[in-house]
């Protein structure tokens, strides 16, 4: 046999094999267009993927521009009508479901110009897009749009980031709308059958009752995201599959294509930076309460720092896991293959949960950040933890060495309400002992229900103090505060009178604050944000463009927790090839909260030191230092 004629034959074999695994792809509609989809198996490539759907490496990614960083099992690939219908021109795959041909609909316009009326939400519905990838596109609309502007809609070939938004309650009350109808996705040509959800039921119960498996629910729903009581969804019929396979009415897959005489060098995907949201949203629910709410606003944050860095690091994958509030529920999302891809993962505030993620980070090199939970502290015996919140012993240690540090002569004076609060007695202990140690002289003031003019008189006129009370109440603030405010405005140098207090007080508003403003008062907290200052406005306006309604009312802030969090992290993992080592030691001085990660002991993992000093100065200005 010639050698041109072997070839020849074997180009034929090659032809033969890939049209022999080709499939037919099944088809469902979005926002009115029609798209052929496809899930991705395990331990699929590009390579074999292109000749499985016969298209090109190029068409695959111009509409999923998320496999340009690397193919994930189970995600689901969309290809327009028009696009996979004239891929081969001579034949027209079938369709699986009942749903006939429509004509072949036009691809994402290039541009579209705004008119009048139009908005991000009504915009985005129009051509089948998040609001994460309308302004991934583009990043000016996050101000706003307006009559005349020209917006890019088309994706191109370097959009790298990949998000998993929640659904929006608009998209929620849609969902409910048809929960009666007939499921809008063909399932694939599989034997199903339909099945109702019925109040409060999750994927996992479903599954058990059935006798599947989540995963094998999901893959006969392509896009399932949520459920609602009567809503249809589709569930493997395996009673009908054994019924099938033993009559021979499944065809067996078709072997792999023969290689070709040069094999193509198949580049590994980056996996790049992927964080693990894993919250107790509650989706199942039909009103979550205010806590799932602001869960949401934390993750909405995330989202916006994604959004921020997405140009500036390498490819971003950020995934929400809802846990509907229970640690069976944590425990099957750790089952799941895709979560132990994941780096980080952002836990909730509940112990028993917390541990499971632990215990998961663990055996898996995954780290857990305990953002939520204040007084948890896995982190001392497991290495896998992250502590966001810097312990009251570190806090306490911390803030009275650079307390001591800036008396500048001040004379410390505790003041002691007879009978009243003491909430604060072991910070002042602390500080108390601190002093002892050091040889440096303090004073003790205690007096009874409101302290006065009297109780102050046994200090020297010409020496400088700074006050300390037993409590960070309010209602024990108003009880010292005009005595404290008389003794400076009377003093020949105001500032050798100063106040100092605690995390409470950032609450404080109207004649409150402006009586800390009075007297120079300085705070420690883990967090402060300013609602004046520029950084706060403009995160504030991004996020009410991006979602359409404000940040809720917290404290701290969740929207804006969950930003400085993604700007932390992202950046931490950026730096160090999509793992977040115990090196990560930069600091962050965020919109709200700081960031800086040390690790105390060998065997513990990481705790988040940042602390500030908060000086409300008399000119009405209001510093944030970053304690070092």
């Amino acid at each position: 046999m010639s050698r041109i004629l072997k070839y020849a034959l074997m180009a034929a074999m090659l032809v033969c094999s890939a049209h022999a695994e080709a499939i037919n792809l099944p088809k469902k509609k979005i926002n009115g267009r029609t798209y052929y989809y496809y899930m991705v198996q395990p331990k699929e490539t590009i390579y074999s993927l292109c000749k499985r759907l016969e298209l090109s490496k190029e068409d695959i990614i111009k509409y999923n521009p998320t496999v340009a960083d690397g193919l994930r099992a189970h995600q689901t690939l969309y290809f327009p009508e028009s696009v996979y219908l004239n891929k081969d021109s001579e034949k027209a795959p079938a369709t699986s479901g009942t749903e006939t041909s429509t004509p072949p609909t036009e691809p994402l316009p290039a541009t579209y110009t705004v008119k009048r009326g139009d908005t991000i939400y009504s915009l985005c519905k129009r051509f089948g897009l998040t609001s994460a990838q309308l302004l991934a596109r583009n990043p000016d609309a996050a101000n706003g749009i307006k009559s005349g502007m020209t917006l890019r809609i088309a994706p191109d070939n370097n959009e790298a980031s990949t998000t998993t938004p929640l659904p929006t309650a608009k998209e929620t009350a849609a969902t409910k709308a048809t929960a009666n109808d007939m499921p809008s996705t063909p399932a694939p040509d599989v034997p199903y059958k339909v099945y109702k959800v019925k109040k409060k039921e999750t994927l996992y119960s479903i599954a058990r009752k059935n006798q599947v498996t989540v995963e094998e629910i999901e893959s006969v729903n392509p896009g399932l995201t949520t459920l609602q009581k009567d809503q249809l969804i589709y569930i493997p019929d395996t009673k009908k599959l054994k019924q099938w396979e033993k009559a021979g009415s499944l065809v067996s897959p078709s072997p792999q294509p023969a290689e070709p005489v040069t094999p193509a060098v198949e580049e590994k995907p980056d996996k790049g930076i992927r964080i693990g949201v894993m919250l107790p949203f509650m989706l199942d629910e039909d009103h979550p309460g205010k806590q799932a709410m602001l869960y949401t606003d934390f993750y909405k944050g995330l989202l916006l720092a994604t959004d921020s860095l997405r140009r500036n690091s390498n490819p971003i994958h950020i995934t929400a896991y809802d846990t509907n509030g229970s640690t069976d529920s944590v425990k099957v999302l750790l089952s799941r293959p895709d979560v132990k891809e994941l780096a980080v993962i952002i836990g909730p505030d509940d112990d028993d949960q917390l541990a499971a993620l632990a215990a998961f980070g663990n055996e898996n090199d995954c780290k857990i950040l305990n953002i939520f939970s204040i007084k948890n502290d896995l982190q001392t015996s497991n290495p896998s933890m992250i502590q966001a919140n810097i312990p009251h012993s570190l806090m306490y240690g911390k803030t009275i060495e650079r307390l001591a540090h800036n008396l500048n002569g001040r004379v410390p004076v505790f003041l002691t309400r007879k009978e009243g609060r003491t909430d604060k007695e072991e910070f002042t202990k602390a500080f108390k002992e601190f002093l002892d140690t050091h040889g440096t002289a303090y004073t003790d003031i205690e007096f009874a229900d409101f302290l006065s003019a009297d109780d102050l008189g046994s200090l020297d006129p010409t020496a400088s103090y700074l006050f300390i009370p037993q409590s960070g109440a309010q209602s024990e603030f108003t009880k010292i505060i005009n005595a404290l405010r008389k003794l400076r405005d009377d003093s020949a140098d105001p500032e050798r009178i100063k106040l100092f207090g605690y995390p409470e007080w950032i609450t404080f508003r109207g004649d409150a604050q402006d009586r800390l403003h009075k007297m120079n008062a300085t705070i420690y907290s883990r967090f402060y944000v300013d609602n004046h200052s520029f950084r706060t406005k403009d995160l504030d306006e991004k996020f009410r463009h991006w979602y359409g309604k404000p940040m809720l009312k917290a404290m701290p802030t969740q929207g804006t927790l969950g930003f400085d969090t993604g700007m932390f992290l992202i950046k931490s993992l950026g730096d160090n090839k999509g793992q977040l080592g115990d090196n990560a030691t930069w600091r962050y001085d965020g919109v709200q909260s700081g960031f800086h990660l040390v690790k105390p002991t060998d065997d513990g993992g990481l705790i988040n030191e940042a602390l500030y000093f908060i000086t409300f100065r008399p000119s009405g200005l209001i510093e944030k230092v970053f304690i070092r």
